[in-house]
């Protein structure tokens, strides 16, 4: 318990032997484990309380939660929305302007998707070549 070994617990006997006596140690040992059995029965009281507290705050948030209505969702389910692709509601959508070829299309830049960002020095286009 207080990591004492067998030599240390003879020492500290000898020791109260001789400080105490024959005639009082008894008496102390008495005092002693008196104060540490109420001490034990003390921490188990408040240990008691401590977890019936927990459990009734665990109960009350329980309670809460059942009775509160459930969040909207931000994404509808499959059948609900426009054909069978989850969308978000209530979310402008803006088409993103794309640069595009005779031959096909490019994909976007940072500043054609993000205007007013400049692109981190050294940083490569998605075609592949440095910005200029």
């Amino acid at each position: 318990m207080f990591n004492i070994g067998a030599g240390e617990l003879i020492l500290i006997a000898v020791a109260a032997l001789l400080v105490l006596g024959p005639q009082r140690l008894p008496e102390f040992a008495r005092v002693v484990g008196k104060y540490l059995r109420e001490f034990h029965r003390q921490a188990d009281e408040v240990r008691s309380v401590v977890q019936r507290e927990m459990y009734t705050m665990d109960q009350d948030l329980d309670r809460e939660k059942a009775s509160s209505p459930p969040a909207q969702p931000l994404l509808t389910p499959p059948g609900k929305g426009e054909g069978h692709l989850l969308h978000y509601k209530d979310v402008p959508v803006e088409p993103v302007p794309v640069s595009g070829t005779a031959q096909g299309l490019a994909p976007p830049s940072v500043t054609d998707v993000l205007p007013g960002v400049e692109p981190l020095p050294g940083a490569v286009s998605p075609s592949g070549a440095a910005p200029g």
